[in-house]
């Protein structure tokens, strides 16, 4: 189960989603829970950066910054902890495998 917080009243209230009321806000049809933890995986710039094949830092930064590469989302509004959908990840770079063989 994963907690929502909402703003219901002037004190934050917190409810507990079931794995269905988590399916539906990610719009994602009923699946396997493997498929599901698949597509809700989370990575972070560490994971990123091997899955590029050790990208240095500053590298990852600039591809973000020239919108080479999707941007991470915020966990939390106004945090600072910041993260990418494996699945995100995953397909930019079975694109850049795609235009790589096209230009064969």
């Amino acid at each position: 189960m994963i907690k929502k917080v909402t703003r219901d009243s002037p004190a934050l209230t917190t409810r507990l989603l079931t794995s269905a009321q988590v399916r539906q806000m990610l719009g994602v049809e009923k699946e396997t829970n493997d498929s599901l933890a698949q597509t809700t995986r989370l990575v972070s710039y560490a994971r990123v950066r091997q899955k590029l094949g050790d990208v240095s830092e500053a590298k990852l930064f600039d591809m973000i910054a020239k919108g080479l590469f999707p941007p991470p989302f915020e966990l939390v509004p106004g945090g600072r902890a910041k993260r990418w959908l494996e699945s995100t990840v995953d397909e930019w770079i079975l694109a850049r495998k795609a235009e790589s063989e096209a230009k064969l």
